[in-house]
């Protein structure tokens, strides 16, 4: 079959795939023509995997060291705790005790009979659906289902609906603790309740808009607290979700410090406590409502780019749920008639009952055991639950503080690359302009920005501080206004906010609408001309680095990303990511003294790709990066500073990671030459 496939012009894994879940299983084949010997072969294919695979013996025992080595790569801590997550959230469902990959002793032992047998029972018609999304006839690909797949009968006797167990609503408080080297510190709060189907209406799409809101307004809580000085948490998010069609599940996920999963717990408990008693405020609710809104317009606006396997995914993703496949213009016009009801009442009401009894589970991760984990637990809890918590302030909105760049810059030069359709403009200041108005996808514009440098211009001896920038602009945010002022004013709009460090350049990249393409330049030169270096970002910096260090210390997979590509640049600082140590020393002051010269004088080139007016595209640069003081002066890096030695020969190099010895073995030798 992959040989056909390949002949056809599909590439396997590329064009062709498949993924399995919890209760289904979607094959997919992307093709690259709409020829008619093409979409009969492909449905060939479909029908024969839907009902005539053999299933040899031989083929399965050829597939038990592919999947038992994927299994083995999929055993992450990440997983292991959602199994421990599953195990205790929802007992007498088979979630935590029956994923898809299967357990070790299946994979090794079963027969060919086996899985033939389940294929039988499960593999027919009556569970099976088949989507094509394309430009093709819609009459002539009827007839060719119909007679490809019109004469499907299943064989003996059909599986049994899948049992996914019960919730117990009336279970007592728990707590877990799960214990992992590899894990971030985290405690999340639970309320977990029994499912209840609900068939797709307005009501319930309004209701799911409404839960979405409050997981926002809960997330964008965390991430303001985890910005303050005295915090003793790095971020978080709330959730109100659905779970396999078991479970209705509210989540309250906090992220600690590393070795503190006390403020992780007592923040958890205290900012849930805060939500309920005192709900949220307007200002919140309107951002949020913003975003959400400004989403589905972008979808709207760009719906005639989206691509068929997009669309095709988005209807198999209603199937299970029997939803009402929507467009992006029926959703959007949707969301305007419920948005006068979704109300500040409306959506406090809704947490108040998400969260009605109270949290019926408290989760901790750590890197070391709890010792007496539920005394320990249920104290530090009593004591939280006697700080009083006020009621949060409303936030006054503030207009943008970087509108206004000074007089335009003037064309210096107008020319046009013929041959790929490129207008490249240059500023009496330097600045270079390329412009290529496509029709590829309507409503998009992509853009980039490079300024000065880039990591070459940082020392060698401060390892890490590109990772630093790229990682804690949008904290370190702009002079006048702070992050938590940017993503308010900025709620609602397609914008790329804050810049990174590359290779060889500052800037960044991204796409954004015709609408917001103005804004979007304003804020990316607003980084230029006003880099905030704000503390924020120093505080949050050092929250993060211990506890995503040690996630990649702990697994071979981050051993590589970390330890290899500085060893094979010879120890360079600037490659790859730095020892822990070296990283949480890096700061905004050190930051400030490398890039604010390359901001100030540094080249800059803007590009502009897609549904833009050229004359529109002049205007916007001219009135903000055309419009910054002259680019030059800067200084070039010396020939011994942006020198990098390859490593030849030497002995062999081994790492080890500090993970738990079941994933993989500690040590790995690393042969370069």
């Amino acid at each position: 079959m992959v040989k056909m496939l390949e002949r056809l012009g599909l590439a396997f894994g590329a064009d062709t795939n498949a993924t399995t879940k919890f209760d289904e299983t979607v094959y997919m084949l992307e093709l690259p023509r709409n020829d008619e010997a093409l979409v009969d072969s492909a449905l060939m294919l479909m029908r024969e995997t839907a009902s005539e695979l053999t299933i040899s013996q031989g083929a399965v025992d050829r597939e038990r060291g592919v999947v038992l080595s994927e299994r083995q790569t999929r055993n992450s801590p990440g997983l292991r705790q959602f199994e421990q997550q599953m195990q205790t959230l929802m007992p007498q469902t088979p979630f935590g005790s029956r994923l898809p990959i299967g357990t070790e002793e299946v994979l090794k032992t079963v027969s060919a009979d086996t899985i033939r047998s389940f294929y039988r029972r499960y593999y027919r018609p009556e569970n099976a659906a088949l989507v094509l999304v394309g430009d093709f006839d819609v009459d002539a690909i009827e007839a060719k289902i119909k007679s490809r797949f019109a004469d499907w009968k299943g064989k003996g006797d059909a599986g049994t609906a899948m049992d996914r167990g019960k919730i117990d609503p009336a279970k007592p408080f728990e707590i877990s603790n799960f214990v992992d080297p590899a894990i971030p510190v985290q405690a999340v709060l639970y309320r977990v309740q029994p499912y209840v189907a609900q068939q797709d209406s307005n009501a319930t799409r309004q209701q799911e808009i409404v839960d979405g809101l409050v997981s926002a307004m809960l997330s964008k809580r965390l991430a303001k607290l985890a910005l303050k000085s005295d915090t003793r948490i790095s971020g978080g998010f709330g959730a109100i979700t659905e779970l396999f069609q078991a479970a209705k599940m509210n989540m309250l996920m906090v992220n600690g410090k590393e070795g503190d999963w006390q403020g992780a717990a007592t923040t958890a408990e205290q900012e849930l406590r805060r939500a309920l008693m005192h709900g949220f405020t307007q200002s919140e609710l309107d951002e949020v409502l913003a975003n959400s809104e400004n989403s589905l317009k972008t979808a709207a606006l760009q719906a005639s780019s989206e691509q068929s396997g997009q669309i095709a995914n988005r209807i198999v993703d209603t199937l299970n749920d029997k939803a009402v496949v929507t467009t992006a213009a029926y959703r959007l016009a949707s969301f305007a008639q419920m948005k006068p009801s979704i109300t500040l009442g409306a959506v406090n009401d809704t947490l108040r009952k998400a969260w009605a009894g109270g949290p019926n589970y408290l989760h901790i991760s750590t890197k070391e055991p709890i010792g007496d984990l539920k005394t320990t637990a249920m104290a530090l809890l009593k004591d939280s639950m006697k700080v009083a918590v006020e009621a949060p302030a409303e936030a006054v909105a503030k207009a943008f503080a970087y509108d206004d760049f000074g007089p335009a810059g003037k064309v210096t030069s107008d020319t046009r690359i013929a041959d790929l359709g490129i207008r490249t403009v240059k500023f009496a200041n330097g600045v270079m302009l390329n412009i290529k108005k496509t029709d590829f996808e309507a409503g998009k514009i992509a853009f980039g920005v490079r300024i000065g440098q880039g990591q070459k211009a940082f020392p060698a001896d401060k390892p890490g501080l590109g990772t630093f920038m790229s990682s804690m602009s949008p904290q370190a945010a702009l002079e006048a206004q702070d992050s938590n002022e940017l993503q308010k004013l900025l709620a609602g709009r397609n914008i790329f906010n804050r810049l990174v460090a590359d290779d060889a350049y500052f800037g960044g990249s991204g796409t954004t609408t015709p609408a917001d393409a103005e804004l979007q330049m304003k804020v990316l030169a607003a980084y230029t001309k006003a880099f905030g270096y704000r503390p924020e970002a120093d505080t949050l910096w050092k929250n993060l680095v211990p506890g995503f260090t040690g996630q990649l210390a702990a697994n071979p997979i981050g051993i590589s990303q970390t330890k290899l590509p500085r060893l094979m640049a010879g120890g360079d600082g600037r490659i790859g990511l730095s020892e822990p140590s070296e990283m949480i020393q890096r700061n905004t002051a050190e930051l400030k003294a490398v890039l604010q010269p390359q901001l100030a004088s540094g080249p800059i080139e803007v590009s502009l790709a897609g549904d833009i007016d050229e004359a529109k595209a002049i205007d916007m640069v001219a009135r903000t990066f055309g419009a910054l003081p002259k680019r030059g002066g800067l200084t070039k890096p010396s020939d011994t500073a942006l020198k990098i030695t390859m490593p030849t020969g030497g002995e062999p190099v081994t790492v080890t990671h500090a993970g738990k010895d079941d994933h993989f073995p500690k040590n790995t030798t690393v042969v370069m030459n």
